[in-house]
């Protein structure tokens, strides 16, 4: 059985998507100004050494805004896997699940929707704690973004393919 090319697509659009959100959860301009810029875990002036976060002096948003970056990586990783074990299921010529598939697109749904839930709590909170300064997102912050619009359209596209409900996969089995 040979890998259909939207598996491959979507399985490569998921690992891109993956790795952006990864890069941009883990840099430190989810917020830039002219004196530096700021991530999730650290603050890096211009000049000078970049100075960790302590976890007590962080607001809530805050906190939650880390988690859920946090809980999107993890579910974005956790559908990688599922898609990598679909295209090793269809190199060794054996059928997949559909189950592996819907789990493939539920864990991709729940990827992009806790990134995108971070992104809004950051983006509507910043200012009330850092307010003094003249902030703008960063690219960190769009990084994310762009990882978890790539996981869901990558989950979206391995599933279709796995699932067969892509128009290809009706002129096959006719």
């Amino acid at each position: 059985m040979a890998i259909k090319p939207l598996t491959i697509g979507g399985v490569t659009v998921l690992g891109v998507g993956c790795v952006l959100h990864i890069v941009g959860l883990a840099t430190h301009a989810w917020l830039a100004a002219d004196g530096g810029s700021l991530g999730f875990w650290e603050v890096c002036p211009d000049e000078g050494p970049c100075i960790s976060f302590k976890e007590d002096g962080k607001p809530d948003w805050f906190k939650a805004s880390e988690a859920l970056a946090l809980l999107g990586m993890i579910f974005g990783g956790m559908a990688l896997l599922l898609a990598g074990v679909l295209v090793v299921m269809n190199l060794m010529g054996k059928e997949p699940s559909r189950g592996l598939g819907v789990s493939t697109l539920l864990l991709s749904v729940v990827s992009f929707v806790t990134v995108i839930i971070c992104v809004i709590i950051f983006g509507a909170k910043y200012r009330d704690f850092f307010s003094e300064a003249d902030f703008h997102f960063g690219y960190s912050f769009g990084l994310s973004i762009a990882g978890a619009a790539l996981i869901l359209l990558g989950g979206i596209g391995t599933s279709v393919s796995s699932l067969g409900l892509s128009s290809a996969s009706r002129y096959e089995r006719m």
